[in-house]
Order: structure tokens, then sequence, then C-alpha cells
């Protein structure tokens, strides 16, 4: 008897698993082209398939419940799901079936054929990534309305994003699918590599090619046979970043920390800096790893030049936004000899005389921050 029980229960929970299934019903469009009303609403109910792990009817087969009167709860109690999803849009553009108008003029009976030319032939400018960011922002944007329902068209949650036409729709449907699904913002929703051309416009670019900066850092230095004194850096840093990975330029000061203290061993002047990094983390809080090399000119000792192979391990976050912070681990090694004291040492128990000249090959450990913009 317990066993037949269990098998009830189980069998109503797998029924009750299995009729949990969502309706995504056609695009209704105002002046929008139906090869993108299609594609959209695909692609919409794939994403929302692969994010909610329900069955997901698609649109073409969703407009067979929907009857003359387009009730879209009749017909999703017809497909027997739990939800539905309803799309709007709006085109903003002068959709393709517009391009050419024909008239007819009465009085005459010939027929005028008036064309909309869009031909950047006369453009002398073709160059200008903003002035052709400028001409989809003014005629090719689509507002998309997604809105999830119950059964009885009440409202779950709602999502809308403006799309530039077909570019925008792969990572749209995948930014709308998980805001309706989780009950949250397309805005939280967006990630390193789902921003919407639109979004990557003009001053609403999200991520950039460059960045410029500030950086501080600290440095102990030791030759495992003598000490020095610790190192302060700071300097101006530049980046150029790829997908994955970025080359940096910089240039600035180090100081040692007991600059004024006489019986301390040190060194520090002028240092320039090249390097680069790969993202061993690619998100929008990135881990890189990666090296270069820090040429220096050394004033505190008699003048001298030096030069710091160095690796380093860093953080960098947000990189999906125009500022950004950064900070690393860094091991520096000189490979050229630091010749540091003087060479006038001759008092062993004067504490204020310098430690006597000695040539040594530090390496440097440190930590450096960031911010770039």
């Amino acid at each position: 008897m317990r066993t037949f029980k269990f098998f009830l229960i189980s069998l109503f929970i797998v029924g009750h698993a299995f009729s949990e299934s969502v309706a995504v019903f056609p695009v209704h469009g105002v002046n929008v082209d139906r090869s993108f009303a299609d594609a959209f609403g695909m692609l919409l109910a794939n994403k929302y398939s692969n994010v909610s792990n329900l069955e997901v009817i698609n649109p073409p087969k969703a407009a067979r419940a929907i009857d003359i009167d387009n009730d879209l709860v009749a017909a999703a109690k017809k497909l027997g799901v739990s939800e539905y999803l309803e799309i709007d849009a709006v085109g903003l553009y002068v959709s393709r079936k517009e391009v050419k108008e024909f008239i007819t003029d009465s009085s005459g009976g010939q027929r005028i054929i008036v064309q909309v030319n869009n031909s950047d032939d006369d453009d002398d400018d073709d160059d200008d990534d903003d002035d052709d960011d400028q001409k989809l922002l003014d005629n090719g944007k689509t507002v998309v309305t997604v809105t999830r329902r119950d059964l009885n068209g009440k409202t779950i949650h709602k999502a809308e994003m403006t799309l530039v036409t077909y570019g925008d729709i792969e990572e749209s449907t995948d930014r709308i699918s998980l805001a309706l699904w989780k009950k949250i913002s397309v805005e939280e929703t967006r990630g390193l590599y789902n921003v919407t051309r639109r979004e990557g416009m003009g001053h609403n670019k999200t991520f950039i090619s460059s960045h410029k900066g500030f950086k501080f850092g600290m440095s102990y230095a030791t030759s495992f046979i003598r000490e020095f004194s610790p190192l302060v850096n700071i300097g101006f840093n530049y980046k150029a970043e790829g997908e994955k990975f970025f080359l940096e330029f910089g240039a600035g000061g180090k100081f040692p920390r007991d600059l004024f203290v006489t019986d301390v061993r040190q060194y520090g002047g002028v240092y320039f800096e090249i390097g680069g990094s790969y993202y061993i983390l690619n998100k929008i809080i990135g881990v890189y790893l990666g090296g270069g090399f820090i040429p220096f000119i050394d004033f505190l000792n008699t003048t001298q030049m030096g030069l710091e192979p160095f690796v380093q391990i860093g953080v960098m976050a947000p990189r999906n936004s125009k500022m950004r912070f950064y900070s690393d681990i860094r091991i520096a090694q000189n490979v050229l000899a630091v010749m540091s004291g003087s060479s006038d040492y001759d008092s062993y128990y004067d504490d204020t005389i310098p430690p006597s000249r000695k040539k040594d090959w530090p390496t440097e450990f440190g930590i450096e921050f960031g911010l770039a913009f």
C-alpha cells in the first residue's frame, strides 16, 4: 500500500513538473519588418528555454492557438501552458517596405515613383564612426518590450530594450530572457559578451580600447645579502586593451621610504615601464597574468641605469565600465648591478656615516593600486 501511495505521489510530482511550460507568442509590431519580428521571437524562445529549463512553445506553434479576437490568455489556456511571453515592438526607422513609395497622379494618369535614398555616396566623411552611429540612432532603432504573464494575464515581470534592428537581436534576447526568468532588470544581466551595439554607441560605450590613469605602489627590496629601504612609486599609466589581453606603458618616480636617512642602503629615481598581460579570468571582474620591463635611472647614488624584468598577477574591475580600478602583485628583478652606499665609509662606530659602497642585484616584491578612465 505504501509503495502504491509513493508511486502516486511521484507520478503527481513528475506530472506537475512536466506541466510547467511557457508559450512565446508572435511579436506584435508597429513599423517592424516581419523578418526582424520572426527572428526575435524564435531566438527569445530558445534563450528562455535555456535559462529556465522549461518546455517553451515557439511563436509559430503558439500562433496556431490564437483566435480572431487575439486573446492571448485564451490561447495560453488552450496550449496548456502555465505562463506566456507577450512581445511588443515599435520600429523607429524607415522600414524596407517604405523605401519605395508609389504615387499616382490622378490628373494626368502618370505614375510617379518616390524613392528614399539611404546611400552614403555623398558623405565625404565615411570613416566617421560617430556619424554612422548617429544615423543608426536616428533611423534604425527598435524598442522591444517583453512581458511575462501568468494564465490570468497578470504581469509577472517586464523587460524593455532599445535595439539597433538586426544587429542586437542575439545579445538582447539573451539579456531579456535572463531578466524575465530571474525577475531582474536588463541592466543587471549585462555581461562582457552581451553588450548591445546600441549601448556601445557614442557616450553610451561600456568598454573602450584604451585607458589612462595613475597608479601608486609599494615594494620591498632585498638582495638576500643586504637590505634596502622600501620603495614607494607613483606614476602615469596607459593601457591599450583587447578582448583577452592588454598592453601597458607608464612613467613615474620610485622613491625610497628612508630618503633622508643616511645610514640605510637605498636607490631610486625616474622609471619607465612597458608590459603586457593576459586575462586568465575574462569576466567583468578580470584576473590577469603578465610581465614586462622597467628601465630606470637612479639619481640617489652615482647616476646609473637599471633594468628590472617583472611578472605580475592582478585584478581589474569592472571591465564593462569606462572608469575601473585595478590592483596587482608584482615581483621585479634587477638584472643590472645597483651600486649603493658611499666610498667615503671610514668609521665602523659612527651610525651617521653611509654604508660602504657595494654592488647588488636587488629583488623587489610589491603591490600596486591604480585607477583608469
